[in-house]
């Protein structure tokens, strides 16, 4: 799984900044599952930080996934391994 986080300016909350976060399932085999944004309460997030994430929408790959946080270097090091770039989110 790779995540990404911006900042957006929204017409609802125009003093403030609102966080963006999106995420995209990547399978072993390097299927790809549709980008999908996580938003306020943050559910994603928070399994995530958590240790797991409940994938839905998969398939017959729906379930619970232990997820690890790796440090920033690691996460270079994936994202390249697997071609992660912008147009995945």
């Amino acid at each position: 799984m790779a995540t990404t986080v911006g900042e957006f300016w929204s017409p609802s909350r125009p003093l403030r900044k609102q966080w963006w976060v999106w995420y995209v399932v990547i399978w072993p085999d390097g299927t790809r599952e549709p980008s999908t944004e996580d938003y306020p309460p943050w559910s994603a997030v928070a399994e995530m930080r958590n240790g797991y994430l409940d994938v839905q929408g998969a398939g017959a790959r729906d379930g619970r996934y232990d997820v690890s946080l790796l440090d920033a270097d690691e996460a270079v090091a994936e994202r390249m391994r697997l071609g992660v770039s912008t147009r995945d989110f």
